[in-house]
């Protein structure tokens, strides 16, 4: 629900309406072992995603992996080639990338409107990863970016992500670089992961102050988690090291000229199996913050003072029965979409949003 006024004329933001997504991956994966291979792998998958909203991304049929992977050196040295989704590689899954982060859909992720695939939308790539240590790597990739003109003319032209190239669509390269340090629990250990990374993308993204002319692409971004505090059962029993309490946070940045949610900072706060006799559930708050483009504004006549999205999340995600999970949030939106603190003849007012967040996951 929200304060608007006035009768929306379209859905600009997630839970204006209701609001639906499903996401369906497969993955069959054969070890080379019985080809006298036996540190490599080959792995195809498929995906089908539904959305009843565009700008959550496409709805249809598509190819996620496609791709041999190698270890070298015991695992030294590691590698991906073929079809991947490298959103998920390189910045990881994480609290605040999903819905529950805010009412603008994936489409507000600078990491996938700069380019980077998800696995809706894979493509041809290769990813390097040197093992420096037990816990520091640096992980090098390069991929084909997706449409800078959006969901639409992805699933337009590219509808099952088989393509190689796309005629006629200005689709290049991103070149990508992420050094990490990444300990993982123990009895006597907590988790602690953090990674930054750079990624250019020489795709021609319009600009907002130059119409008519294009501009490569630029992220960079850092992120961050520690479990500050172990419960007792994590140090006494070895099958839940990460039961406890957690702390993140994220900082993304790309050029305002180029996208219309240019700089995003996040707080997150977590607790893994800090309920008794539920190893397996997670009670999340997530705060974060949304940076509109101030060039998009002006580019759209948009009189008003700059504004930014501010959320704040409460989300419990329950495990049901081995393989399925359910998650509900409750999330408060300051102004949830673009231009919104203000009403224009083709729009409305929107100064926030209140959504109630339901979904499930199942693994088999």
């Amino acid at each position: 629900m929200n304060n608007d006024t006035a009768q929306p004329k379209t859905q600009a933001f997630g839970g204006q309406k209701p609001t639906l997504s499903s996401l369906t991956n497969l993955y069959i994966t054969y070890n080379l072992g019985a080809l006298g291979d036996a540190d490599g792998q080959l792995v195809v998958g498929g995906t089908a995603t539904r959305n009843t909203w565009v700008s959550l991304g496409p709805s249809g049929n598509s190819l996620n992996s496609a791709y041999w992977y190698q270890s070298l050196f015991n695992k030294k040295l590691e590698f991906k080639i073929g079809y991947m989704a490298m959103a998920l590689e390189y910045i990881g899954a994480q609290l605040g990338g999903t819905l529950a982060g805010g009412a603008n859909g994936i489409s507000a992720s600078i990491q996938y409107s700069q380019g980077l695939t998800s696995p809706a939308l894979s493509s041809p790539s290769a990813s390097f990863t040197y093992n420096i240590s037990k816990d520091f790597y640096d992980r090098f990739g390069i991929t084909r970016s997706t449409d800078p003109g959006g969901a639409t003319p992805n699933f337009t032209y590219n509808r099952t992500s088989t393509r190689f190239e796309v005629p006629n669509r200005e689709m290049g390269a991103i070149v990508i670089n992420e050094f990490g340090y990444r300990h993982r629990p123990d009895e006597n250990s907590s988790l602690t992961w953090v990674r930054a990374g750079y990624f250019h993308n020489d795709s021609g993204f319009a600009s907002y102050s130059n119409p008519g002319t294009t501009s490569h692409s630029s992220v960079e971004y850092i992120l961050a988690d520690h479990q500050f505090l172990k419960l007792s059962s994590a140090h006494t029993d070895p099958n839940t090291p990460g039961r406890g309490y957690y702390i993140g946070g994220t900082f993304m940045n790309a050029d305002c000229d180029l996208t219309l949610f240019c700089k995003y900072g996040e707080v997150r706060l977590y607790g893994i199996g800090i309920i008794p006799n539920r190893p397996a559930d997670i009670v999340s708050i997530i705060g974060n913050h949304s940076m509109f483009s101030g060039a998009a504004e002006a580019a759209r006549h948009i009189v008003a003072p700059h504004v930014a999205q501010n959320a704040l999340t409460l989300a419990y995600l329950a495990h049901i029965t081995p393989g399925w999970y359910i998650n509900g949030g409750l999330g408060f939106t300051e102004h949830p979409a673009f231009g919104s603190s203000i009403t224009t003849p083709t729009s409305n007012s929107y100064s926030s949003a209140l959504n109630f967040l339901l979904g499930t996951s199942l693994f088999f």
